[in-house]
């Protein structure tokens, strides 16, 4: 639990930039967890975790290599484990192992890659709404990156759907509505209506 704790203040630390503090609460939930039996259920799934997050920090500070270790470490404690929903609350398993190689991916600003492995999951029966719709955020930012308006609206309007609360107010969609107008000389319809609904 206290290792868990350390993982959640990582996710809600409000400075993004702050690397250092970042690195420093996912040491400390590692050293939580030095001594425990590998073998425990909580322990493999906190572990993961932690490794996820490292990921997502390495991604930030553009080392790809780094990604990549702690990816495939991940995954590891993934394969045994398998889908885990309770544990947490994190939906430990290879499908977050998989929607956190979405998210590295486009940190590095690799968006044809993002698109690849994004396009391709699936997600389980009782994940958050709110964090479907923030993969479908990150695809949406990757199709606007690769120039393909289409395809951008068509994944915010999944999120809409998803979790409309969510994809109404958070900024990655304001952003993205703003940005996709310059990619096309007329604006679709759909697009029009989108960014009424969002208030841009």
């Amino acid at each position: 639990m206290r290792a868990a704790r350390e993982y959640l203040r990582i996710t809600a630390y409000p400075r993004r930039q702050d690397y250092e503090t970042r690195w420093n609460l996912n040491n400390s939930g590692r050293a939580h967890l030095e001594g425990t039996d590998s073998r425990t259920p909580g322990a493999l799934i906190a572990l993961g975790q932690l490794n996820l997050g490292a990921a997502v920090l390495s991604a930030r500070a553009g080392d790809a290599s780094a990604v990549r270790d702690y990816l495939d470490e991940a995954d590891r404690y993934a394969s045994r484990t398998g889908e885990d929903l309770e544990t947490f609350w994190f939906g430990f398993g290879p499908t977050n192992v998989n929607v956190h190689r979405v998210i590295t991916m486009i940190e590095l600003g690799d968006y044809s890659h993002t698109i690849h492995l994004g396009e391709f999951v699936r997600f389980l029966r009782g994940w958050l709404p709110t964090r479907i719709g923030h993969h479908h955020f990150d695809l949406a930012r990757a199709y606007q990156r690769l120039n393909v308006p289409d395809q951008a609206l068509r994944h915010l309007q999944i999120a809409r759907r998803v979790a409309p609360g969510q994809a109404r107010r958070h900024p990655l969609v304001r952003g993205v509505v703003m940005d996709l107008p310059h990619a096309s000389r007329h604006p679709s319809d759909a697009l029009t209506r989108y960014a009424a609904w969002i208030g841009v």
